[in-house]
């Protein structure tokens, strides 16, 4: 009998949740509802820049069965929560009734709203938050989220253009696109971001971590920082496969997790085309040694692979 209402609550929950997704305000609504009753557990949060592998960990710990409330989020700097809003609902309501209008229902930014109500609560009861985060190559990263962004930020519906354009049209357009309002400076975009400074503007502001006060190490590739307000998990992306069992069963002591397939360009129903847009990318010496040269770089990567991701994309 059990299992039989377990089912029929599944099946009206995931219908009240279709409904509810048509619409922003009333996915907000229901986020908010739904957070208030599903916060019993201990948080766990995945917070972290964009486009670094935080959905692939979120999935995985989740396939895992780990016993936290997971919190996957890009944002809790009040202002930075603010401005993407801002942007998400005028794409919502550029794209009302369309296909697309679920893609700008930013369920990270209502996560992070969420939280930030109860950040100081904890802090108060000196409590201390659980965060795993995550580090990319920047300029992977960028690509990565301008692909991932295309609608959002420029309005630009390929799939809608493939109907009228030929491939390498709509390819030549994504480049020039990327070239000309994406790449500017190390900077990205200003709604996107920078993932120069990303530790320094979000997770030290908020945690009060330094990821700079000490050394990385990159023969490991995670490393755990502790203070009074968290206990941070940070690992490299490129290093996910190799060192998560390690990682996860130091900071969350599980055993054998296995990190499920990720939730990268080249693995989505768009992988075709997103792969002949990296072949057609080249990207300037003078940006490659901008964002090489940076503080962020230099901590969390060697010489040698800072070498390899400049031939990378220099074509």
């Amino acid at each position: 009998m059990s299992r039989v209402l377990g089912k029929i609550s599944s099946i009206v929950s995931q219908k009240a949740k279709n409904i509810a997704f048509r619409n922003y305000s009333v996915a907000k609504l229901y986020f908010r509802t739904i957070a208030h009753i599903t916060s019993k557990k201990d948080p766990l949060l995945v917070y972290s820049m964009g486009k670094v592998g935080s959905s692939t960990v979120v999935h995985s710990l989740r396939d895992a069965g780990v016993c936290y409330t997971i919190y996957h989020l890009h944002w809790l700097v009040p202002e930075n929560l603010r401005e993407d809003e801002k942007i998400y609902r005028s794409a919502a309501r550029r794209h009302r009734g369309t296909r697309l209008e679920p893609k700008f229902l930013p369920l990270y930014i209502w996560q992070g709203q969420y939280l930030r109500k109860q950040i100081q609560k904890r802090f108060r009861d000196h409590t201390k938050w659980k965060v795993i985060t995550l580090i990319r190559d920047p300029v992977a990263r960028n690509i990565s989220a301008f692909f991932e962004n295309i609608e959002l930020f420029f309005g630009y519906d390929y799939r809608s253009e493939l109907k009228f354009k030929s491939e390498k049209k709509v390819i030549q357009e994504l480049v020039e696109l990327f070239h000309s309002s994406y790449l500017t400076g190390t900077d990205a975009l200003p709604m996107d971001c920078n993932p120069l400074t990303w530790f320094d503007n979000e997770l030290k502001s908020v945690f009060k971590i330094d990821v700079f006060d000490s050394n990385f190490p990159v023969e490991k590739g995670f490393k755990i920082y502790d203070n009074a307000y968290a206990n941070v998990l940070l690992i490299r992306l490129e290093d996910l496969d190799r060192c998560a069992s390690a990682a996860f069963n130091r900071f969350l002591g599980l055993k054998g997790i296995k990190i499920l397939p990720r939730y990268l360009g080249s693995e989505k129903a768009y992988a075709d085309i997103y792969r002949k847009f990296l072949d057609r990318i080249i990207i300037p010496p003078s940006y490659l040694e901008k964002v090489y040269q940076s503080k962020i770089c230099r901590h969390f990567y060697t010489d040698v692979e800072l070498s390899e991701f400049r031939s990378r994309w220099n074509g």
